[in-house]
């Protein structure tokens, strides 16, 4: 089954998937033209996250097609994925990581050719700009640049499609601009994106179409002009919302933290409602475990107003993280971050 000859760079339709007789995709359907950047937007749980593993090819479609140049596809060869874990080694260099994407060159006697690896990560950074050493090891790297050598990696395998799984969500606001260049320089190349993130402001600065699922279906699909923040913000929880919250059992303003000279932790105001999930974001930076290191009881000397109903004990102690009415997980996800099983009355950090 082909697409009509007029059909855009990838051509999602009709896809559906169901988990245990649970409608988890519900008749999705959209396109990403060639040198266009489509934010694909929604609450946790909306089903972002199954359309993207069907477009990878980690879960089967109960029905629906997937058209990439006008061609179905079932598999994804022509579309590379930068998730946020961007499966980069740590312990191994630039040029070594690309190499683990190509091949490793062969010279005399099949042994590597370093320098053909060399120059092929230089060959392969020139994609995206250069301004990478090739040697430089992972662990060295600002997370900028690993983004940016994760997208390079994706291109050099002739990727005519990005998905982009929220790529600045441990960015600095001032390196973000310099991610979005890239983009825009791959855009203008033909490539198409499909791009994921929470943050809106974002999506207004790079996104050129946007498409809006809620519930497993797709509720609003439309250039990213045509609409307003609010607009967006209704269409994704699908109620009008307003700042605020009634019933807060805590709430702080106005403070912030210096350390050498310099602000490690920027003003903040915050509230919080019972039985309601409660948090901030930051850079990897440990801005905001300090931040968190001081809540709720912020009663040192220079600190501002700060107001907390539930019970009180001093933060950090193990009273304050398992006791009812607060909690505090570990400050990254990976798979040997646990904790134990606590009860949290009210909200849990």
């Amino acid at each position: 089954m082909s697409a009509p000859v007029s059909a855009p760079l990838l051509r999602v339709q009709g896809l559906v998937k169901s988990f245990y007789g649970n409608r988890a995709v519900d008749d999705v359907s959209f396109d990403v033209p060639a040198g266009r950047v489509v934010a694909l937007l929604g609450e946790n749980g909306a089903g972002k996250s199954t359309v993207i593993k069907m477009l990878a090819g980690v879960y089967g479609r109960d029905a629906g097609h997937i058209f990439l140049d006008g061609q179905e596809i079932t598999k994804p060869d022509g579309i590379s994925f930068i998730h946020q874990d961007l499966g980069l080694v740590e312990w191994m260099t630039v040029a070594e990581n690309i190499a683990l994407a190509t091949g490793f060159p062969g010279g005399r006697r099949r042994l590597v050719s370093w320098r053909a690896v060399r120059r092929q990560a230089e060959q392969t950074l020139a994609l995206i700009g250069g301004g990478i050493d090739p040697d430089t090891r992972i662990f060295d790297l600002p997370r900028t640049e690993r983004s940016l050598l994760a997208i390079a990696r994706a291109l050099v395998g002739g990727a005519k499609l990005l998905v982009l799984d929220e790529p600045t969500a441990s960015l600095p606001a001032a390196d973000v601009e310099r991610l979005f260049a890239v983009l825009r320089r791959l855009r203008e190349d033909g490539v198409g994106m499909i791009y994921v993130s929470h943050r809106l402001d974002e999506i207004f600065q790079i996104a050129d179409d946007v498409v809006v699922m809620r519930n497993g279906r797709v509720v609003g699909a439309a250039p990213t002009a045509r609409f307003t923040p609010a607009e967006l913000v209704r269409l994704i929880v699908g109620r009008e919302t307003r700042p605020g919250a009634p019933g807060a059992v805590g709430s702080g303003s106005g403070w912030s933290s210096t350390g050498s000279g310099s602000a490690t932790s920027a003003r903040w105001i915050f509230g919080y409602a019972p039985a309601r999930w409660s948090g901030w974001s930051a850079c990897a930076a440990p801005g905001r475990r300090r931040s968190a290191a001081r809540w709720p009881a912020c009663s040192r000397p220079g600190a501002a107003p700060c107001g907390w109903t539930g019970p009180r004990s001093r933060p950090g102690t193990a009273r304050w993280r398992y006791a009812p009415g607060s909690g505090s997980p570990p400050p990254t996800a990976s798979p040997t971050a646990s904790r134990p099983a606590c009860r949290c009355a009210r909200t849990s950090f």
